[in-house]
């Protein structure tokens, strides 16, 4: 078998390391470094950097996987959460539990060909209409408070139009003639339309 010198060796020894010598090379290299002791100390400081340098390397990596996943799993978390609300507020009754300005401002009595409508805008109006009284020509109704909310005004809407009578202008004796909003008593709080207007 052929000796090899330390130059030899040491052009050698990196390539040990990265595990890409020739067997026949392999075996030269280390019979060399058992009897070689500067030799073998190159290669055990050449082992030893790179073991070092990897785990350097790898840890910071480690790190920002960790990182990024607990950001991830925020994010996601913080979306349910956001979507939730967002339904939720999709399904959640608003009831009018109040009367003002704002509300009538934001209702009008129309008459159409085929009846009287209440035309809504904007949230304040929101809720079922509950008819108190049709009789004797006086239509008084409220929103209701308690009942399920049929109203929805969708983000692309501005108005809804509610039928409140079906062909009520053309009803000989039980022609509508007034709508008024009232409480649930039936006590009038607004006038909304008379027919002479």
């Amino acid at each position: 078998m052929k000796e090899m010198n330390c130059n030899i060796a040491n052009d050698l020894i990196p390539l040990y390391v990265d595990n890409v010598l020739s067997e026949d090379s392999k075996e030269l290299l280390e019979n060399h470094i058992s009897d070689c002791v500067h030799c073998k100390e190159i290669l055990e400081r050449m082992q030893s950097h790179i073991v070092i340098a990897e785990d350097k390397d790898i840890k910071p990596f480690k790190r920002i996987r960790k990182k990024l996943l607990i950001r991830m799993i925020i994010i996601v978390f913080l979306l349910i959460v956001i979507a939730a609300g967002y339904f939720a507020c999709q399904l959640a009754e608003i009831p009018v539990s109040y009367v003002g300005d704002d509300l009538m401002k934001d209702m009008e009595v129309v008459c159409m060909e085929d009846g009287i409508y209440l035309r809504r805008e904007n949230l304040s109006a929101r809720g079922d209409i509950v008819i108190v009284d049709d009789s004797e020509g006086v239509l008084k109704f409220y929103i209701g408070e308690n009942v399920p909310d049929h109203f929805r005004l969708e983000w692309w809407e501005k108005t809804c139009y509610t039928m409140l009578a079906e062909n009520a202008t053309h009803r000989g004796e039980n022609e509508i003639t007034e709508v008024h909003y009232c409480d649930k008593d039936g006590n009038i709080l607004y006038t909304l339309w008379e027919k002479g207007e």
